[in-house]
């Protein structure tokens, strides 16, 4: 996917590699890939079947030996169209500042996203999507399923939940995605003691499972070229 080369300077900017040092240096994974997310946490529109609901769309995940395995290679859509969803409950107010997308883990398939929106929200009834400029943001997908895609939001957003909003898709595929959540979780205002003991979002314990230089295939890096 291209994008007009008017937005092409401003978004390389927003496009790094989701190296150790780079994630320090805004927010923290959130934890889809950990399990620090629970599975109750992940809420999505549709899903094929259970083994590809929600709780499949964490990054990196892999799919069971066969191709109908009860435990699949990420969350798939049940239909193909646009207005299907995957969002995360951070069950707090959280900073969100990225977004990191792979398509589906799969022998057999080639599934995933090739552009989406992202929409944010205070309650999961009213969402406000990110904009740029007095449009919808569309941010640049996989080109592929197992290179992991960074897209960084223009600005950090505050908000309970944030939503993924598939635009378009593999031709030959649907829609699946894993990801993770760039965020920094805020002090909750109504908890003194959590306020005074909460580690901070930069502490070795948010990072130490998220090694993504011995990721297979590297970081693509959208709109580099």
């Amino acid at each position: 996917m291209k994008t007009k080369s008017s937005e092409k300077a401003a978004s390389d900017e927003r496009h790094v590699p989701v190296g150790r040092d780079a994630v320090r240096e805004g927010c923290p994974p959130l934890g889809l890939e950990t399990l620090k997310i629970t599975d109750f946490q992940l809420h999505a529109s549709t899903s094929k079947r259970y083994g590809l609901g929600a709780h499949r769309g964490r990054l990196n995940i892999q799919a069971g030996i066969n191709e109908n395995d009860f435990y699949d290679g990420a969350w798939c859509a049940g239909r193909n169209d646009l207005h299907q969803w995957i969002e995360v409950d951070a069950r707090r107010l959280t900073k969100f500042t990225g977004v990191i997308t792979q398509g589906r883990n799969s022998l057999w398939l080639s599934d995933w996203v090739t552009s989406y929106k992202v929409m944010v929200s205070n309650d999961s009834h009213t969402w406000v999507t990110v904009k740029n400029g007095s449009g919808d943001m569309i941010f640049e997908g996989n080109s592929e399923k197992e290179i992991p895609v960074l897209n960084e939001l223009p600005v950090p957003l505050v908000a309970r939940y944030i939503r993924i909003n598939p635009q378009s898709w593999f031709d030959n595929g649907s829609i699946c995605m894993r990801m993770e959540i760039l965020g920094c979780p805020l002090p909750d205002p109504n908890n003194y003691y959590h306020r005074r003991n909460e580690m901070t979002t930069t502490d070795d314990l948010d990072f130490k499972h998220h090694n993504y230089k011995e990721m297979r295939q590297g970081i693509d890096k959208p709109n580099s070229s």
